[in-house]
């Protein structure tokens, strides 16, 4: 989940718009048919159930802004909001922006959800547009009291919309415009998100076998949204009722400093970052000298432990966090301040905000008053999840059968989502293939050092960018994704990542 933060990057283009109907042409072989850019004009291109409520003609890359909204029922009804820019320009690429957190409000262009929070921009909207892509988004059928506010789980409706509905709604609906609009049948067809927007992509792959999409973008995420607010949960509810155990931020900076010491060479360079934390071991004595009581250290240790998920059939492993960057805990689950925390302010941690809401929306009762270890709990959480893990965690096989192409990125760095759910993703889908080699026809991981949770960090800058355009050329191109540079903003200091082999299984 993805908490608030200053936009990268903002667009007034709706600033700019001026209201007229124009022709468009496009780029490419084929002239686009002429379309007005009316709500009438657009309107009439539809499917039943899809009200189009905007539809101006913008500069900037010059494009067609369209703003509806698509009901669903059975659950319902619900009106799931989005918008879509049509470029005069058009390479027949369709690219849906996957928001993370809890949604609520459409993202781009502006930057700022519609009556909810700010939300931060992945990609540069306008550069896509002058590529020829159609852009849309949503507000993921929600409609939470800020971004990483879960107490509309309680509703079923909205519950749906955000496991797996919204996505795959608004997908064919946008995608059945951009078609109508050119007239044309041919679309690439692109879905990027990371952490809920992620979810939700994973979960469409599982649910709807990722029919809409041709290449799928991920970044940090977690298969299981039960497992990741249990994982922050549990670390929470040990802080709650052990206040001794909560860790200063300055003990954190104090380790994160020590274990950069001992380890920033392992990768054979000293640039203060640690490209894989997977091999360290932090000493009892590390900890102590940086001030670390007895107690503290036991948080350290239950924040870095594996432990299993027993929501489903099967038991599920799930990592501990990286060590690589500890000061980062504090935003997340450890608290910048000590409790209490509660749900109405940003000082408390990012995980707390989302666990303590949903699970008392869902089960009536808050993370401390939980056994957070008993399965029965985590069945209960599981319950009326409707996000396809159920048949299968790693189950991608109908959206590989068709053609479909997977990227995921993971920072090494992100305090929310461990990165070692890189590994676990492509060990669960391996094992629907005949032979590993077979999971590189189709998908490829990639680890980031020094990235934080979808963005920040003393890492590359510009992750999801370089993704999309490696998945233009696999996609498009034929061309499979081998190392992707780049770059990070502050120095232009350029970071190459390879794809992520997978190792040998650890004998215990």
């Amino acid at each position: 989940m993805r908490p608030l933060r200053p936009l990268k990057r903002t667009s007034s283009l709706l600033a700019s718009a001026v209201l007229a109907s124009a022709a468009l042409t496009t780029a490419g072989p084929a002239e686009a048919a002429i379309r007005a850019c009316t709500v009438a004009a657009v309107q009439r291109l539809a499917p039943a159930g899809t009200a189009i409520t905007a539809a101006v003609r913008t500069a900037g890359p010059d494009h067609c802004l369209v703003d509806g909204h698509a009901t669903v029922a059975s659950p319902g009804p619900w009106d799931i909001k989005f918008r879509l820019a049509l470029p005069d320009r058009f390479a027949k690429r369709h690219f849906f922006f996957a928001q993370g957190g809890s949604g609520g409000g459409i993202v781009p262009w502006t930057g700022q959800d519609e009556g909810n929070a700010a939300a931060p921009l992945d990609y540069d909207f306008n550069e896509l547009l002058g590529r020829g892509f159609a852009v849309t988004s949503m507000d993921k059928g929600t409609s939470p009291l800020h971004s990483l506010d879960f107490s509309w789980q309680a509703d079923p409706v909205q519950k749906l919309n955000w496991d797996n509905r919204a996505l795959e709604t608004v997908a064919a609906v946008t995608q059945g415009l951009t078609r109508s609009f050119y007239g044309t049948r041919t679309l690439h067809r692109y879905v990027s998100g990371c952490s809920g927007g992620g979810m939700g992509s994973i979960n469409n792959l599982r649910v709807h076998d990722g029919r809409r999409f041709d290449g799928v973008i991920v970044g940090s995420t977690v298969p299981l949204s039960a497992a990741s607010a249990l994982s922050w949960a549990r670390i929470l509810k040990r802080i709650i009722q052990n206040p001794d155990g909560w860790i200063p931020p300055q003990k954190l900076q104090a380790a994160q400093s020590a274990i950069l010491a001992a380890h920033d060479g392992d990768d054979g360079e000293i640039d203060g970052i640690i490209a894989d934390g997977r091999g360290i071991a932090v000493r009892d004595e590390l900890l102590s000298e940086a001030g670390f009581t007895a107690a503290q250290i036991a948080t350290f240790r239950l924040v870095t432990t594996d432990w299993t998920y027993h929501g489903l059939d099967e038991p599920v492993r799930v990592p501990g966090y990286s060590v690589t960057r500890p000061a980062t805990w504090s935003a997340w689950f450890v608290g910048a301040v000590p409790p209490p925390w509660n749900v109405a302010s940003f000082t408390s941690p990012y995980g707390f905000l989302v666990a303590e809401s949903s699970f008392r929306a869902t089960l009536g009762t808050g993370v401390a008053d939980l056994d957070l270890d008993d399965p029965a709990v985590h069945r209960a959480i599981q319950s009326g999840t409707a996000d396809g893990s159920s048949d299968g965690v790693y189950d991608f096989t109908a959206f590989r059968d068709s053609g479909g192409k997977l990227l995921t990125y993971f920072g090494v760095d992100d305090p929310a989502i461990p990165y070692e759910w890189s590994e676990a993703i492509q060990r669960g889908a391996a094992a629907y293939e005949s032979a590993t080699p077979g999971l590189d026809r189709w998908y490829r991981a990639y680890l980031v050092p020094g990235l934080m949770h979808c963005f920040g960090g003393v890492g590359p800058s510009d992750v999801p960018e370089r993704m999309l355009d490696a998945m233009v050329n696999w996609v498009e191109k034929g061309r499979k994704p081998q190392a992707i540079t780049t770059t990070r903003e502050t120095d232009g200091r350029t970071f190459i990542l390879r794809p992520e082999r997978l190792r040998r299984p650890t004998k215990g």
